[in-house]
């Protein structure tokens, strides 16, 4: 079993979600290729099979990239883990600024060597504690866009994205809607189901 998605199969199969550089398919290539030495020796994500990983994982990711696309400000990712989102974001915007946040040593030192691999310059992996790394100054999300992935309810992460001033935040989940609908001061921008099934989708809230 491997976890490497070869070239053609990633153009074939993201391609018709949103369209695909070359240079976004090697970059995820290598991505699978580091994902795969180092699933040997720890369990980074729940997938065995590189189609698994492709269509479950990296095309989930990649059908919400147009919509960072469409917002200018820096992107701050919670509890980064395996890289899923962050760095298939980084892979469709590599001149974006992506701070990438994961509290366990050893994903972090994967996610740098990722990162690293895919020749993706613009991300900084932070390794620690989202409060303790926000007290230090390690980064500024003043503004900026925050995205999570399971990291937390998403109702929790947008109390976090309101205390650290950011103006947008996506949330991807198996159901991502607030109960009751948007909490002051959010609206939703954009909900787009990012799988054919239905059970993951992206929304994107706005401050209002």
């Amino acid at each position: 079993m491997t976890l490497i998605c070869a070239p053609e199969r990633i153009a074939a199969v993201l391609g018709p979600v949103h369209p695909i550089h070359d240079e976004a398919v090697q970059r995820l290539h290598q991505y699978t290729r580091v994902l795969d030495r180092w699933a040997r020796g720890q369990r980074l994500v729940g997938w065995r099979r590189a189609e698994a990983l492709l269509h479950d994982g990296i095309r989930d990711a990649w059908s919400a990239v147009p919509l960072l696309a469409d917002v200018d400000a820096p992107v701050v990712d919670v509890g980064s883990g395996a890289g899923l989102p962050a760095l298939v974001f980084a892979a469709g915007l590599p001149s974006r600024t992506i701070h990438l946040i994961e509290a366990r040593r050893k994903r972090a030192s994967f996610l740098k060597e990722a990162a690293r691999l895919m020749g993706v310059s613009a991300v900084v992996v932070h390794h620690g504690r989202t409060d303790d790394l926000r007290a230090e100054g390690a980064f500024d999300p003043e503004g900026a866009l925050i995205t999570s992935r399971a990291f937390a309810a998403p109702i929790e992460v947008l109390d976090l994205a309101t205390s650290w001033g950011a103006s947008r935040c996506l949330v991807t989940s198996s159901n991502p809607k607030i109960p009751g609908g948007d909490p002051d001061g959010w609206s939703t921008e954009v909900r787009i189901e990012s799988r054919p099934h239905g059970d993951s989708s992206h929304v994107l809230y706005r401050r209002s």
